[in-house]
């Protein structure tokens, strides 16, 4: 029941998510075609409709400035005109954003009835629904639905096929050849996918990787498939081995009397099952969350690396690479009292010669927050901040010292729960190896010792390398959950060669 169960749903979430990825990939053809009808619109005639096919111009002013940076970012301008309220969303901050303050005039280009580019305090930004934009979101979420369906395809195959007791298949090398390109294929566009992250300037680079990576997969995937086919033609040991095996037949199962529903219905008989079955989910789970903890430690580490790598800021100069603490006084509060959401408010601080003009994001009881800030801002009291990259990371608000949100970079959560989940699945399936390895030859033992030395070794050196902005710690990390895999099959394997041995005599 557990293999229904197991095969079943790797192959359903799989195919969700082929079927999910092809979606994006029609809306990513239709919106290759928009860009084309975009790049030749022409600027609208004198009443022309608010949906129409060229380019119209329509002013308003700033009524609402969001620039949160992390994970979550999220960066907006709202913009006020004659008929409407318009909520434009960016890809990434911009120094359009940074200076922008309420009241400020605004001039929105639209096409098609959507904003395409914004023109404020002399700055210009294209918009997140520009069709370049929606192109490289859409190819982004297909290629990340895409490799992670096959993955999940794949993996339903692999547990259908391991399902055969007492036959020993052979897989031809062409099929292996072909699995195996597939497999790594598929990560290489996850990988893609990822790397493109829904931005117009990495099409070009993200394509010509991902293409070159594909050459080299399915070449190497050739190369070894034929290199295999060639060497098992000329082995005589080969050509007996792919020779049909026949198939030993399982020990009958005495049937066991039907119980009454009512006692197959019981806690005392449901719990055990349940038990059982919990106990067959465990090292799928924490495997996810291992690999959820590789791609947030990945997220997180660089920036922790590079902030505190950075070097200290000589005056207003550079302020896009070092870090540094400066006086400014406050500009301007905001918080969102409109979607009853109370819990940040947004402050604007300025330096004297206005070098440095921007919002920071902090949490915690916004009323409370902006009562502060607006104390501060009558009073033109001298607070320090902490920019770096061109952002206040930190900054004095009320007398105290407050983190902006996402802030500071370094967090340690990610690396923790990375390290507790790698710990936890060691636990797990280490000792399960034991426990099927009764049966083991001396030297099969020792290599057992080894791998529990090794192992956790390797998973300890992939956590730290992340942790410390090393993105080479994601290889290390996927080379030991394969070498964990292997090490459960090894012994699946042993066990059931023990099983079919004292079968057979």
């Amino acid at each position: 029941m557990r293999y229904v169960w197991s095969f079943g749903f790797c192959l359903v979430l799989g195919l969700a998510f082929v079927i999910a990825a092809v979606s994006f990939g029609v809306l990513a053809i239709g919106q290759g075609a928009e860009v084309s009808a975009y790049h030749h619109a022409r600027v609208c005639l004198a009443g022309a409709a608010a949906n129409a096919e060229c380019l119209q111009t329509v002013t308003g002013s700033v009524t609402g400035v969001t620039e949160i940076s992390g994970k979550n970012a999220d960066y907006a301008l709202d913009v006020q005109t004659d008929s409407q309220n318009l909520h434009i969303t960016f890809t990434s901050d911009s120094p359009m954003l940074g200076y922008a303050v309420n009241g400020d005039p605004a001039s929105v280009t639209m096409w098609r009835g959507n904003p395409v580019s914004v023109v404020t305090d002399g700055r210009s930004e294209a918009t997140a629904t520009v069709p370049q934009t929606a192109f490289a979101k859409d190819l982004g979420q297909c290629a990340e639905l895409g490799g992670a369906g096959i993955f999940m395809v794949l993996g339903a195959a692999a547990i259908r096929r391991n399902r055969r007791v007492g036959q020993q298949p052979i897989s031809r090398p062409v099929v292996a050849a072909a699995l195996m390109a597939l497999g790594l294929g598929a990560f290489v566009v996850l990988v893609g996918g990822f790397a493109l992250g829904g931005k117009p300037s990495r099409l070009g680079p993200d394509a010509t990787a991902t293409g070159a990576a594909l050459v080299v997969v399915f070449a190497l995937a050739a190369w070894l498939g034929i290199t295999v086919r060639r060497r098992n033609r000329r082995d005589p040991v080969a050509l007996g081995a792919r020779a049909p095996v026949a198939p030993i037949a399982s020990p009958r199962r005495t049937p066991r009397p039907a119980m009454p529903l009512r006692v197959r219905l019981h806690p005392a008989a449901v719990g055990p099952v349940l038990l059982r079955r919990a106990a067959g989910w465990i090292p799928v789970l924490l495997t996810v969350a291992v690999l959820f903890g590789v791609f947030l430690t990945v997220m997180d580490g660089p920036p922790a690396r590079a902030y505190h790598r950075a070097p200290a800021c000589a005056g207003e100069t550079d302020l896009a690479t070092c870090v540094g603490d400066f006086t400014a006084t406050i500009n301007g509060v905001r918080t969102d009292s409109q979607s009853g959401d109370n819990n940040y408010a947004d402050v604007s601080y300025v330096t004297g010669d206005g070098g440095i003009n921007t919002w920071a994001t902090f949490d915690g009881n916004g009323s409370d927050l902006a009562r502060a800030a607006d104390a501060d801002e009558d009073q033109r009291t001298p607070l320090t901040i902490k920019v770096w990259r061109g952002s206040i990371v930190g900054a004095d608000l009320g007398g105290t010292w407050h983190w902006a949100q996402n802030n500071p970079p370094g967090d340690a959560v990610p690396s923790v729960f990375l390290g507790v989940s790698f710990a936890l699945l060691l636990l797990w399936t280490r000792l399960r190896i034991h426990r099927r390895s009764g049966s083991l030859a001396q030297a099969d033992r020792r290599w057992l010792l080894v791998e529990d030395v090794t192992q956790p070794v390797a998973a300890a050196g992939a956590t730290a390398l992340l942790a410390y902005g090393f993105w080479p710690g994601a290889i290390v990390a996927l080379a030991s959950l394969a070498w964990l895999a292997l090490s459960v099959r090894r012994s699946t394997s042993a066990r059931k060669q023990a099983l079919l041995t004292s079968l057979s005599s």
